[in-house]
């Protein structure tokens, strides 16, 4: 019995055996990339590729596609922009299954929303920032390759909204407090920030508001307070940092500007009514929306005392932002009238709100549509200006 079982096993064995080498293994499932046309005429890029899940696709460019009195702004995984946008020659992952890509094109002067979704909250981390939900951004910043910041002061983190529009928090946990330096950014504890800002080597500068804190995240994620209680702030509502280091900080409540360098103090501006934001230019030039004093001042590259720049005083609507452009124009949010103003050569324009609060008005030109009380403002290096719609929970953008 025993000799007949183990006969039996091993023709079963070798049959098994013998089918393994027979059968062919099955054919890896390919994916296709094709792209859209997003109402431009042309010839639109075809790729003819076959993928394979985890493969890397690099987007093509805009090809023979023409859209009169738009700029090509990429290529969005979603018809409705909702997605992540890849510019020509970007790179993705592929999943497992087929991609379609859909053109996007940018208006000079029209406004679109980049992050949040209108709800007040935190959530979409890891996802696209335009479906992520956001609590009071009071501050907006953006680096050289185009990520943008977010200070969210009721959250008490700050976010960042990468080029191809993903959110991810960089630094806080959700929870008010004041605790984790020397440790990664992303668990320690801030509390209410209202500015952020980042260097030209990639270091983010938080203006921890409610700890009366100049905190800084390195390129590693680590986080450090940089200006502490010895420099006697109350209610830091904004921070800048020139090429040499020095770090300017606007200390709200106690209607100053200051200045830090290696770890010592002065005083550029006092007797100011409520300093929310400020911003440096190329050459060190220092302006301070002064938003109780309805003016935007300036502190010259060096100086020590500040000035009103010309054409900006008598601002009645709460100058509460400000940044400077490449050029030395300035761009202003106005809380009271919920207003983008651009102040050049001293001629004051508005160029996004229709001065209505409320939230309409993406896709279109930027002076029809409507925010709710705009606060940080940033410019990037082509133009693209930012700004903190607050009481939206949203991130606008205007192209130039």
């Amino acid at each position: 019995m025993k000799r007949t079982f183990f006969l039996l096993c091993g023709v079963a064995f070798v049959a098994v055996l013998l089918g393994c080498q027979q059968a062919a293994p099955p054919a890896a499932s390919t994916y296709t990339v094709t792209y859209s046309a997003g109402g431009a005429t042309g010839s639109v890029p075809a790729d003819s590729s076959a993928y394979q899940t985890g493969a890397t696709v690099t987007a093509l460019g805009v090809g023979g596609l023409t859209n009169i009195g738009y700029s090509f702004g990429g290529w969005n995984t979603k018809s409705d922009g909702t997605g992540y946008t890849y510019a020509g020659g970007g790179q993705f992952t592929l999943g497992s299954a087929d991609v379609t890509l859909y053109a996007v094109w940018n208006h000079a002067g029209y406004i679109v929303t980049i992050a949040g979704n209108g709800t007040s909250g935190y959530t979409g981390d890891n996802g696209p920032a335009v479906s992520a939900t956001l609590k009071w951004p009071g501050g907006v910043a953006v680096d050289a390759s185009g990520n943008v910041y977010i200070a969210e002061v009721n959250n008490s983190v700050i976010r960042k909204v990468s080029k191809i529009g993903q959110i991810t928090t960089v630094a806080g946990t959700g929870t008010a407090g004041n605790s984790g330096d020397g440790g990664a950014a992303t668990s320690a504890m801030l509390r209410n920030p209202r500015g952020v800002m980042v260097d030209a080597t990639g270091n983010l500068y938080i203006a921890d508001t409610g700890n009366n804190l100049i905190r800084k995240v390195d390129g590693s994620g680590s986080i450090t307070t940089v200006v502490g209680l010895s420099a006697s702030l109350n209610g830091p509502a904004d921070v800048a940092v020139d090429g040499s280091g020095n770090i300017f900080i606007a200390d709200t409540g106690n209607g100053k500007v200051k200045k830090v360098t290696a770890g010592v103090v002065t005083i550029l501006a006092t007797g100011l009514t409520v300093p929310h934001k400020i911003a440096l230019d190329a050459s060190g030039n220092l302006f301070i929306a002064d938003w109780g004093g309805l003016q935007i001042l300036e502190v010259p590259a060096g100086g020590s005392s500040a000035s009103p720049v010309a054409g900006s005083t008598g601002l009645a609507n709460q100058p509460y932002g400000v940044a400077v452009d490449a050029s030395g124009n300035l761009y202003i949010s106005n809380g009271g009238s919920s207003q983008l103003q651009k102040l050049s050569g001293g001629v004051l324009t508005t160029i996004a709100g229709n001065g209505t609060s409320g939230y309409s008005g993406d896709g279109a030109a930027a002076t029809l549509a409507q925010m709710d009380y705009p606060q940080g403002v940033a410019v990037d290096a082509t133009g693209n200006i930012y700004v903190a719609d607050c009481y939206n929970n949203r991130i606008r953008k205007i192209y130039p």
